[in-house]
């Protein structure tokens, strides 16, 4: 999600360091709950705009890795074999 900041404020995405966010600023807002919470203080107070939607798990394209099954060649000659039939009815 990313921000523009309509007023200079101080915060602190972290609980630690106090940082200065200058007005007309464009921020990219962290993925913990501090810094989260931090850009919801500024949007509700009027002190920034929201720029870019955060984006929602079904927005998200992740293409996941096709299961690969390859034959274990020790469980091929546990498998029972069977006969095949030559048609035959003995």
């Amino acid at each position: 999600m990313r921000i523009v900041m309509l007023k200079t404020q101080q915060g602190s995405p972290d609980g630690i360091k106090v940082f200065e966010y200058i007005v007309e600023q464009e921020y990219q807002v962290g993925t913990t709950l501090l810094s989260l919470a931090l850009a919801e203080l500024f949007l509700e107070s009027g002190s920034a705009r929201l720029l870019q939607e955060p984006i929602g798990p079904s927005e998200i394209k992740e293409e996941l890795p096709r299961e690969t099954i390859l034959e274990d060649p020790a469980i091929e000659a546990r498998k029972p074999r069977t006969r095949k039939n030559s048609g035959s009815n003995d």
